[in-house]
């Protein structure tokens, strides 16, 4: 009988250190469970800072890219406006020409009616 209760006592001491190691492995996993929701409170407040950082940015690119597609419609607006007014400065230039041309075709036309004239009244003077 001795034996049993000796073994009785080993069985209890066994189960109480497995009892110790069983506490010990729990206090250690809740440790790491507070640890880790802690960890994971920290990257959702990183994370809502980073969606409101993202948030302003994503204004501030808008409130960016309005001026400067108003500011491209002006340019584009402009360059249309130049080529424009070199398209009429190249056709009054070219209207210039044409009436300078026909302005030395009428002197000349003038010149030769006059001659022609003369020439008829010597030739009804004969």
């Amino acid at each position: 009988m001795a034996d049993t209760v000796e073994l009785s006592y080993e069985r209890l001491f066994q189960l109480r250190a497995d009892a110790n190691t069983a506490i010990e492995r729990a206090e250690a996993a809740e440790s790491k469970a507070k640890q880790l929701e802690q960890t994971l409170l920290e990257k959702h407040k990183d994370i809502k800072s980073l969606r409101v950082k993202l948030d302003t940015s994503e204004d501030a690119l808008e409130n960016t890219e309005n001026p400067l597609r108003e500011a491209m419609e002006k340019v584009a607006v402009r360059a249309r406006d130049v080529k424009a007014e070199r398209q009429a400065m190249a056709a009054q230039q070219e209207r210039d020409k044409w009436e300078t041309k026909c302005e030395e075709i009428d002197t000349k036309y003038r010149g030769t009616k006059a001659e022609l004239d003369e020439l008829e009244g010597r030739m009804e003077a004969f």
